[in-house]
């Protein structure tokens, strides 16, 4: 019976024990889980603070270069200056327009996009030269609102930006003969027109609706008067319509 009764008493002693460490075990879980779990608040709020903080920057001015330091995009909230040939041309635009550009690997303007209150331009420019191949556009004015599409003519030669840039009169003479308007698409005051013009600029084919929905189709000679498409003489109306 003494033996059976130290042995119950050490069973009881190792189950005591035994609960002891499975209390300290348990309250070592708790602190590790509170521990753990405040850390991963603190992350989980940190990251939404950064992330906060990197969805949105307030700049005047963005500039994207590549490794070699030439900038290829360029956004602002007044229109860049154009840089071609090395050179920075300042631009005749409306009052508040904002603007991005793209350049090639030179560096050169080739096109871009420019807001302002009233108007909205999206250009691809010619390589080399100031002048844009095509041009979309938007305006709105005190008769409503219009849309056109442009396309220069492709210049035949280039100018000097740095003479162009000091208004030497022989090198804007040569600038303005190379920027030649040949293709013109658009609606304005709900009239919807076709324009093709010769390499002089000169109106040559009128095609549209009017803003009484009636079509019409106009072959100018070089002199702007009118002529009938079938004969090639010069017709005696003003529209022909179909």
């Amino acid at each position: 019976m003494k033996g059976t009764k130290l042995e119950n008493f050490d069973f009881v002693k190792r189950l005591e024990k035994l609960e002891t460490r499975n209390r300290m075990l348990a309250l070592l879980c708790i602190a590790s889980f509170a521990v753990s779990g405040g850390l991963l608040v603190k992350l989980t709020l940190d990251q939404k603070k950064l992330s906060k903080d990197a969805s949105e920057q307030t700049l005047s001015t963005l500039n994207i270069a590549g490794e070699d330091g030439v900038k290829r995009f360029i956004l602002s909230n007044t229109a860049p200056l154009a840089p071609i040939q090395g050179e920075f041309i300042a631009r005749t635009v409306p009052p508040g327009m904002s603007g991005m550009i793209f350049t090639d690997p030179k560096g050169n303007e080739v096109g871009g996009i420019g807001v302002s209150s009233r108007h909205t331009t999206v250009a691809l420019d010619y390589r080399d030269t100031p002048i844009e191949a095509i041009g979309l556009a938007t305006y709105q004015g005190k008769t409503g609102q219009s849309a056109m599409l442009k396309v220069m003519d492709n210049p035949k030669d280039t100018v000097d930006v740095k003479k162009i840039k000091v208004n030497d009169p022989e090198e804007m003479k040569k600038l303005q003969s190379l920027m030649v308007d040949r293709i013109t698409l658009g609606v304005e005051e709900n009239v919807a027109s076709l324009v093709i013009k010769d390499r002089e600029g000169k109106d040559r084919i009128l095609i549209g609706v009017d803003n009484k929905d009636q079509p019409y189709i106009k072959v100018l000679d070089k002199n702007g008067l009118e002529v009938d498409a079938s004969t090639k003489k010069t017709a005696k109306t003003s529209d022909t319509h179909l």
